[in-house]
């Protein structure tokens, strides 16, 4: 058996790392995101009883416990999804998901924190924003969201998508593209909300954002070799943006502020991380054998 694991081949990864690792990255998003959504709230009318659009028309809310039990599936989801994935590559992958290089991560993402506090504080002082949590189980529930889109993110964009396409390119002593890459393909997945009758020069500010962001934790991702930074820090970002109501005092301005802002980081986060490519390099070589 253990001879069956060493032998194994990755035919179709290796002709097509590119093709596989899109596929992976939409499909540890599209699961979570559309296929349990709907599955979590059918079963939650069945077991309950009720039907759900008619509970939402006549109270303007959702039933107690239905988000939490979607957020908590698509977790679950995500890591098993990590664990089959990471399994599947065993020897050859070292994985993501153990305890060494938390430390180099989170010390990585020192700027990007305190960047982000700084910034939200300045929001809320100059009335762009106001925290609007309603108690400990509504901060709870908030602190579950923010985890969950951090957690499937974080798995199938960086710790799949990520990996595979550094497995390709360091063949050729490369660590700054796949890194590159992944946040760009990130980013762009948000022009789909052109579709949804959003405001283009919206959807294409929210895209910039999106692609600085998904670089940003990319290098986090591609620095420490391992998913808990990323996927803690992001959780951290996302739990504050839900748990924080924009006030929109600043209008397009803010926004166009919030963009600028995000590229310089991730400028600076890009230099650090090119002054260190040949020990992450380094890293990458041992992580994939």
């Amino acid at each position: 058996m253990l001879d069956m694991v060493k032998n194994r081949k990755h035919v179709i990864t290796d002709k097509l790392p590119i093709f596989v690792a899109i596929i992976l990255m939409y499909i540890g998003t599209f699961v979570p995101n559309i296929v349990l959504s709907g599955l979590v709230e059918d079963v939650f009318s069945f077991v309950n009883k009720i039907d759900l659009m008619e509970y939402v028309s006549q109270t303007g809310d959702v039933p107690a416990g239905l988000m939490p039990s979607y957020y908590v599936i698509s977790i679950i989801f995500s890591f098993v999804f990590l664990l089959i994935f990471e399994w599947w590559f065993k020897p050859e992958y070292d994985g993501s998901m153990h305890i060494k290089g938390i430390k180099e991560g989170m010390i990585f993402s020192l700027p990007v924190i305190i960047f982000w506090v700084v910034w939200y504080v300045i929001e809320i002082a100059i009335g762009q924003c106001a925290i609007s949590l309603n108690g400990f189980g509504d901060t709870i529930v908030t602190l579950l969201q923010g985890f969950r889109a951090g957690v499937v993110e974080e798995v199938a964009y960086r710790a799949i998508g990520l990996a595979i396409f550094i497995r390709y390119f360091k063949k050729m002593n490369n660590i700054w593209m796949p890194t590159v890459l992944a946040g760009v393909l990130f980013g762009l997945t948000h022009l789909v909300n052109i579709f949804s009758d959003g405001d283009p020069l919206e959807v294409i500010v929210q895209t910039v954002f999106a692609t600085c962001f998904g670089v940003i934790f990319c290098l986090i991702f591609t620095c420490s070799g391992n998913i808990w930074a990323p996927v803690i820090v992001h959780s951290l970002y996302d739990a504050s943006t839900f748990g924080i109501k924009n006030l929109g005092e600043g209008g397009s301005w803010t926004n166009v502020v919030d963009v600028a802002g995000m590229f310089v980081l991730m400028i600076v986060l890009f230099v650090v991380f090119m002054k260190r490519k040949e020990s992450v390099l380094e890293l990458w070589n041992t992580k994939w054998k």
